[in-house]
């Protein structure tokens, strides 16, 4: 999963009206096709689809700029001037930055673009001093948990994991309450219902699922990617003819 935490913590991202609007400004389509290859797809909620705990029906925002520019109107701010602060461990995100500076001058927003070490980055999202930033997740253990948790949990601001210093407590209680029980029918519908209010509050943008392509060479024999933990290799069973 690709995504943008906006600092909900700091103005004007403490709108909610502004964070929805910067939301319908974004051009998904437009940077999967473009700068993904189309290798892609647009995110819906939180959890990713292939998971249990996704909801195929969620709301997903589309690129509107007549409806960015009401709901910015709406919250009556004005002469917004906001920083993205990525690094180049992910190649996409300078020009994810790019296509989001383009797209939010439409609707009168500034945004400047500040590249700095992945290090730095990390520190200064897990202390609060950002703006807007791009992230990458993938889950430890197939499980829901792994992003609403994470993402959402007002007791998790910052490094781990609610990077975008989200804060419903009514959205906290609901993953809190699903972490607690093993009823994954009951878990499954507390989480649709934490991704339905959350998708509404707009604290991240939600971009895309991405598609990890491999080159493998053909003497390579049993090899098992793994979606959720894209870097570790089961070497115990993987060898390679001659």
């Amino acid at each position: 999963m690709n995504y943008i935490y906006m600092n909900n913590r700091q103005p004007p991202l403490d709108d909610a009206k502004v964070r929805q609007a910067i939301s319908y400004a974004v051009d998904y389509q437009g940077i999967i096709d473009g700068i993904m290859l189309g290798q892609a797809k647009q995110m819906r909620g939180a959890v990713p689809s292939g998971m249990w705990g996704h909801d195929p029906q969620g709301f997903q925002y589309s690129y509107d700029i007549e409806k960015a520019k009401a709901l910015l109107a709406e919250s009556g701010k004005g002469d917004i001037h906001l920083t993205y602060t990525f690094s180049q461990a992910d190649p996409a995100w300078e020009p994810v930055g790019l296509a989001l500076q383009a797209s939010l001058a439409e609707i009168g927003v500034k945004l400047d673009l500040q590249a700095v070490a992945d290090t730095t980055k990390r520190e200064l999202v897990a202390n609060g001093k950002f703006d807007m930033a791009p992230g990458a997740w993938t889950p430890d253990f197939a499980d829901p948990y792994m992003f609403m948790n994470y993402w959402f949990d007002a007791g998790k601001m910052g490094g781990p994991g609610n990077r975008s210093f989200y804060n419903n407590s009514k959205v906290t209680g609901l993953v809190q309450e699903a972490a607690s029980i093993v009823d994954e029918a009951k878990r499954k519908a507390l989480y649709i219902e934490a991704q339905k209010l959350s998708t509404d509050d707009a604290p991240y943008l939600y971009i895309m699922e991405k598609n990890d392509i491999f080159a493998r060479r053909a003497a390579v024999k049993g090899y098992v990617y793994n979606p959720m933990l894209i870097q570790v290799y089961n070497f115990g069973t993987m060898s390679k003819t001659e």
